[in-house]
């Protein structure tokens, strides 16, 4: 188990399934900023976890782009080959339970 705290990327998505289940989708941002050895110049560095919550979707409409939030669960990685034949890792999160700090901002529909 690990805690996670960081940005969601953008809003959540929910994703229903035909055998009844729902699972609530996101990702969050975390920035870490540190000095380089020999440096006296600041870099950041930002990893990006993707997080799957399955059990219940009521916190979905809290999860909006900018939202801070805390997630604790199992870590896990997943690897794919990208279009140019790279590899590529990412940090994915089986959720138990998420906390909101902040909430992020609305967003418009430009459909409307």
């Amino acid at each position: 188990m690990s805690i996670h705290v960081g940005r969601v990327t953008a809003d959540a998505t929910v994703k229903e399934f035909e055998s009844g289940k729902s699972v609530v989708n996101f990702t969050i941002a975390k920035n870490r900023s540190y000095k380089a050895k020999g440096s006296d110049e600041w870099k950041e560095k930002t990893t990006y976890i993707e997080v799957a919550y399955w059990l219940g979707t009521g916190v979905a409409s809290r999860l909006r782009k900018g939202a801070v939030v805390e997630v604790n669960g199992w870590e896990d990685v997943r690897v794919y080959e990208n279009g140019k034949g790279e590899h590529v890792g990412v940090i994915t999160l089986q959720a138990d339970d998420i906390v909101v700090h902040s909430s992020g901002s609305p967003t418009t529909n430009s459909e409307d």
